[in-house]
C-alpha cells in the first residue's frame, strides 16, 4: 500500500508549487505507479472516485495544498501549462523581492506590519502592499520567468482543474441560464482556462471590506486577488483520463456575505469543493 500526501501552504513564492508539482510527479514515477492519478486538492477538498479497476483508497498519490492564487495569476497558468501574458509576466517582475526578514539590513518602511501576523487586521493588506522589502538581486536566487516555466514544464501531463472542466460540461447540458463562475466578474473569456472555476473559494470579513469601500480606490484588480485559494486539480496516468461526473455546486455571493467564518454557518473562511470522477478508455 502506498500514499502519497503532501501538504503545503504556497505563500509569497511559486517555486514552491513548482517543486510539489516536481515531487508528486516524481514519487509516481519512482515507486512503479504510472497507472494511478494525482490528485493536487486545496482547502476543503472531496474527491469520490468511480473506477473501472478500483484503487484501494489509501492508494492514491495525492497532495493537499492551499494554493493562494487566483485564475488570473500566474501561478494558474504556470501549473496548467499556458503561455504567461505581458501583465503576469509584469506581476512577477514586481513581486521579486526580498524580505526584512531574510535580509536584516532591508530598512523597515513599516515596522508594524513587520511584526503583525496574517490574523493581525492590518488595514492594508501587505500581500499585496509589498513593504519592509528591497528588489532582488541575481545572488538572492529568485528564479527568473524562464526558470520557473522550466520548474512547471517538468510534468509532461499537466494537472487538470475538476471544477474549470466540470463547470464547463454542465453549462452545455444544463438549462440557458449560466454557470455561476468567476470569470463572468473578472473578464475572462469563456475559452480561457481557469473562467469557470467557482465565483469564490474563500470570502472573509477582510475581503469584503476591500470589495466594498475600496473597490473603487484600489481597482478591480484587487478585489479579483486572493478570492480564490483552493482549487482540485488531475494528474492523469497515461492512457487514462478522468470525465468529471458530479460536482458539489459552489456557493453564489450573496450565500457568504458579509463573509466567512460566521457562527452558525461556518467555521472555516474556505468553502468546500468535492468532485466525483470516474476514469473511461482503460488501456
Amino acid at each position: 500500500m502506498f500514499d502519497v500526501c503532501s501538504t503545503t501552504v504556497v505563500r509569497y513564492t511559486l517555486r514552491q508549487a513548482g517543486i510539489l508539482l516536481r515531487e508528486v510527479v516524481k514519487y509516481r514515477e519512482t515507486s512503479g505507479l504510472l497507472s494511478w492519478p494525482c490528485f493536487l486538492a486545496g482547502g476543503k477538498s472531496r474527491i469520490h472516485l468511480m473506477l473501472s479497476e478500483p484503487f484501494p483508497d489509501d492508494c492514491f498519490p495525492r497532495a493537499s495544498p492551499d494554493f493562494n492564487f487566483g485564475p488570473e495569476e500566474p501561478g494558474y497558468a504556470l501549473l496548467v501549462g499556458d503561455m504567461l501574458t505581458p501583465a503576469q509576466e509584469e506581476l512577477l517582475e514586481r513581486s521579486r523581492v526580498v524580505h526584512a526578514s531574510v535580509d536584516p539590513t532591508v530598512p523597515l518602511t513599516n515596522p508594524a506590519a513587520a511584526n503583525d501576523d496574517e490574523d493581525g487586521g492590518a488595514q492594508v493588506d501587505p500581500d499585496r502592499v509589498i513593504t519592509n522589502a528591497r528588489e532582488a538581486l541575481p545572488a538572492d536566487g529568485l528564479l527568473n520567468s524562464s526558470e520557473l516555466l522550466d520548474l512547471f514544464a517538468i510534468a509532461t501531463l499537466r494537472p487538470r482543474s475538476l471544477y474549470d472542466e466540470g463547470q464547463r460540461v454542465l453549462e452545455n447540458i444544463s438549462s440557458p441560464s449560466p454557470v455561476p463562475r468567476c470569470g463572468e466578474r473578472m473578464g475572462f473569456p469563456p475559452h480561457k482556462r481557469g473562467a469557470y472555476e467557482p465565483e469564490w473559494t474563500s470570502y472573509t470579513h477582510y475581503w469584503q471590506n476591500v470589495l466594498g469601500e475600496s473597490l473603487a480606490e484600489l481597482g478591480s484588480n484587487i478585489a479579483k486577488q486572493n478570492s480564490f485559494s483552493d482549487y482540485i486539480w488531475i494528474i492523469d496516468p497515461p492512457n487514462r483520463r478522468a470525465s468529471v461526473m458530479r460536482l458539489l455546486q459552489p456557493h453564489r455571493t450573496e450565500n457568504l456575505h458579509p463573509g466567512l467564518p460566521r457562527m452558525g454557518i461556518s467555521g472555516s473562511d474556505h468553502v468546500s469543493l468535492a468532485a466525483e470522477v470516474q476514469w473511461d478508455g482503460v488501456h
